[in-house]
């Protein structure tokens, strides 16, 4: 992904066997790898300015679940932990997204208890504070967020109506 302002390139790839994120000038001149506590996936700028990238560990379960969500520095590679691994607790994270204007996270939790999907979209703050879950629809047993709307009110989310993964 480009970011805010063209001049930097966001990447994820694989490092040494394992996710990772780099930063690649866009004109060619340069990349580099961010400096970070384990594997990672879900990265992005932080809208308006650029100045964090959200990233997600790739998670220490078995499954290799997400499960922390922290932001890192541009300027300086200073890493700030939004919400701590929540695996610990028996949950799982996925999907992190930033709003439109940067002060909100969403992303998909679930408990994955007997291997039934069950995620549910939380919203929170930047800093990790203000979790709120999103309803679901009678009926529905998982839900997790896609995308956000241009301005910000609205979330995308995909809905499941039972709790079977079918695999495409």
């Amino acid at each position: 992904a480009f970011s805010p302002n063209g001049k930097k390139i966001l990447l994820t790839a694989l490092s040494g066997g394992f996710p990772a994120v780099f930063i690649a000038e866009a004109d060619g001149s340069g990349i580099k790898e961010l400096d970070l506590p384990g594997r990672a996936t879900n990265a992005a700028w932080r809208p308006l300015d650029g100045s964090e990238i959200l990233v997600m560990d790739d998670g220490s379960d078995q499954n290799g679940t997400d499960t922390t969500i922290y932001a890192v520095s541009v300027a300086d590679g200073k890493i700030r932990t939004i919400l701590p691994g929540a695996d610990a607790a028996g949950r799982f994270r996925g999907h992190a997204t930033w709003s439109p204007d940067g002060s909100l996270i969403a992303f998909g939790e679930w408990t994955g208890v007997n291997d039934i999907v069950d995620v549910h979209t939380h919203i929170v703050r930047a800093d990790g504070t203000g979790d709120v879950v999103l309803p679901m629809p009678t009926g529905a047993v998982w839900q997790t967020p896609f995308a956000w709307s241009n301005d910000g009110t609205r979330l995308l989310a995909t809905r499941g109506y039972t709790g079977a993964v079918v695999a495409l």
